[in-house]
């Protein structure tokens, strides 16, 4: 199902062109609607026509791997990597819209020449595609034949699965010598960073580490930036926002370390087949199989087997720079960046405007990107087979629920604090109102005044042990936007207070 009708919307939508930074060597940095080498777009609606837009701001070739979340237990619906030209920008759709088994599909016809040398899995293994079949994302795998006797969501997590998620995109490496149609047609017609730098650079590879022959790879910089725009259907109105760029994600600062060092020339390269079935399983190679990552026996491998629950290949936002000595350094057993993710985008307050009129309601949507990862418990995966881990998993994700307390003012400086009625989606009248987070993508609806002001606050992740918070700050990040008797009107930012 094609929607070329889409192209002029996207070139009269152009995005707004910034400066380019410098090479990388500071600390992770949030920057809203800015330039990074890591974009998270925190929102989709499947329910909506979804059109994605990221761009290359550099005269570089580069590589960025894109991994597309569900809403409530953000499993990996689909995921692949992009190799993007000097000054390129990439298109693709999402919805499931017109579809009747209620699965979202990505659509690529406004940009049939990114999508021509990209490697998907698919049913009969992974191939590289000249195109992309209607895509189902695989989460119906996932609850129904791999764990059909043990694992079980409830129905409103199957509707936030289905229905809502969010978009990460990470920078993985500059093609020094640049990257041709030639030279990607020579490979069979399949592109990535490992066959760059050893079937076409004629390097060597050897113990899990890269060294190069005559093509090389170097550090992304600050260079990708991207926008959502998310229509009521193909002619509809809509709304866009700014994707959350993350700044020095990934350095070649020596001061810091990563979980997966393969290119010895630059730490901050990352190397990857972006082909499960022909990387080198035995080695840390951003490879997530489970059953392969224990026969490992290395703390890695445990690591990669237990986030294989929710990745395929690829990096993750816990392959950015690490510098904080914290918990989960220990928990994991490898150096990771997860805590420097959330410290960049840590909160103490939510706060915005709202309205509650019939036909004019905000919606607020509160994020937690990192909350997948706190959960991962590698030592639970030796001796366990992949079906009970994933229950444990999961079991933890439900219980991982912060609390917060709020305010809704209204216009005339009347104030609520307590029992405020705020609605999680999916709204259902026989169901008390819940004063937590419980899923990764939260869509909160308020339910007094007519119009007024907001603000979350004091989040408490109830002593779980995996806190998501500390000290009543909580690394999310907001959006608010207005549904006007069903039709999207306008989005913002959630105002943050940062956490110091």
């Amino acid at each position: 199902m094609k929607r070329r009708n889409y192209v002029g919307l996207i070139i009269a939508l152009a995005l707004v062109c910034g400066l380019m930074a410098a090479p990388a060597s500071a600390v992770i940095v949030k920057n809203a609607g800015g330039h990074g080498d890591a974009l998270i777009f925190p929102f989709f609606d499947a329910d909506k026509l979804n059109i994605v837009t990221f761009s290359n701001e550099s005269e570089e070739w580069l590589q960025v791997h894109v991994r597309i979340r569900t809403g409530a237990h953000s499993v990996e619906g689909r995921d692949f990597p992009i190799i993007m030209s000097p000054g390129d920008m990439v298109v693709f759709s999402l919805t499931r819209q017109g579809y009747d088994d209620g699965l979202w599909r990505i659509d690529y016809s406004a940009d049939p020449n990114n999508f021509q040398y990209v490697r998907i899995k698919t049913d009969g293994g992974t191939v590289c595609l000249t195109e992309i079949p209607e895509l189902k994302n695989e989460y119906k795998t996932l609850t129904t034949s791999a764990c059909p006797n043990d694992l079980k969501f409830s129905d409103d997590e199957v509707y936030v699965d289905e229905r809502y998620g969010y978009i990460e995109v990470i920078g993985e490496a500059v093609f020094d010598q640049g990257f041709t149609k030639a030279n990607i047609l020579a490979a069979g017609g399949c592109s990535n960073t490992k066959h760059y730098v050893v079937d076409l650079g004629k390097g060597q590879y050897s113990q899990g580490i890269y060294t190069p022959g005559g093509l090389t790879l170097s550090d992304v910089h600050n260079v990708l930036s991207g926008k959502m725009y998310i229509m009521e259907s193909q002619y509809g109105t809509g709304v866009a926002y700014n994707a959350i760029a993350l700044q020095d994600f990934r350095t070649n600062n020596q001061a810091y370390t990563h979980r997966v060092e393969n290119y010895g020339p630059d730490p901050s390269v990352i190397v990857t087949a972006e082909n499960a079935l022909i990387n080198d399983r035995m080695y840390d190679d951003y490879t997530y199989m489970y059953e392969d990552d224990q026969v490992r026996s290395t703390d890695g491998g445990y690591y990669e087997a237990a986030v294989a629950v929710n990745n395929s290949w690829g990096s993750t936002l816990a392959d950015g720079d690490s510098y904080l000595n914290d918990d989960l350094d220990s928990i994991f057993k490898v150096q990771n960046s997860v805590r420097e993710v959330e410290e960049t985008i840590r909160v103490t307050s939510l706060r915005g405007h709202y309205f509650g009129i019939d036909g004019f309601m905000t919606n607020l949507i509160v994020n937690l990107p990192t909350k997948h990862h706190v959960i991962v418990v590698p030592a639970e995966t030796i001796g366990a087979t992949y079906c009970t881990y994933a229950v444990k998993y999961y079991n933890r994700s439900n219980l991982l629920q912060p609390s917060y307390m709020a305010e809704i003012w209204d216009t005339d400086e009347n104030k609520i604090t307590t029992d405020v009625p705020w609605q999680i989606s999916p709204v259902r009248p026989d169901r008390p109102t819940i004063k937590t987070l419980p899923y990764e993508v939260n869509i909160l609806i308020p339910g007094v005044f007519e119009a007024g002001r907001f603000v979350l606050y004091g989040f408490s992740d109830g002593g779980q042990g995996r806190w998501l918070t500390k000290d009543l700050t909580l690394p999310a990040i907001g959006l608010t936007y207005i549904d006007m008797n069903g039709k999207l009107g306008y989005m913002t930012p959630a105002h943050y207070v940062n956490h110091p």
